[in-house]
């Protein structure tokens, strides 16, 4: 089980996930898909001020969760290793929350000139409302939450079986 502050870190590196988006490839709100910044297959939510945040979507399937005991660098609580399996597919935040999407539905001015910079200094309060005031705003169309311990190593590992994404070293 995760930390509150573990989860806080979560939160700001991978907003949420988006579940019941379905399998079939429909993409609800999608528009003006900017090939720069978002690709084929992304749900992009608009949001007020014409603020979008977009999401991935992570396929189904297994994959081994934790550390092998001879790994260098893993403690205990990534033990032992186990499979984990999604029979769906999921969304999840494909960037930071910026300050942008963040000052789009909360109260409050953005501290930085650069609206695209990641908020930070929220207090795991402060995130429960952010949460809230998104999912009021899709008007359950979507379900916004954190990402379980589970799901966010799964896309972070991205289908590897390295220590880290980019290989053992």
């Amino acid at each position: 089980m995760m930390n509150l502050k573990t989860q806080f870190f979560y939160f700001l590196w991978m907003l949420s996930v988006l579940m019941g988006c379905g399998g079939n490839g429909a993409m609800g709100p999608v528009q003006d898909i900017q090939p720069a910044r978002h690709d084929i297959g992304d749900l992009v939510v608009d949001l007020p001020d014409n603020v979008q945040m977009a999401f991935i979507k992570i396929e189904s399937g297994t994959f081994t969760m934790g550390a092998p005991e001879m790994e260098i660098e893993s403690s205990d609580i990534e033990r032992p290793q186990h499979q984990v399996t999604f029979t769906k597919p999921f969304f999840i935040g494909k960037y930071e929350v910026t300050q942008d999407q963040w000052y789009s539905l909360m109260d409050g001015e953005i501290a930085e000139a650069d609206n695209d910079l990641p908020i930070v200094g929220q207090s795991w309060i402060n995130i429960a409302l952010f949460i809230n005031k998104m999912n009021e705003f899709l008007g359950g169309k979507y379900t916004v939450r954190v990402p379980t311990e589970a799901e966010w190593e799964y896309a972070c590992r991205a289908g590897t079986t390295t220590v880290w994404w980019f290989g053992d070293t």
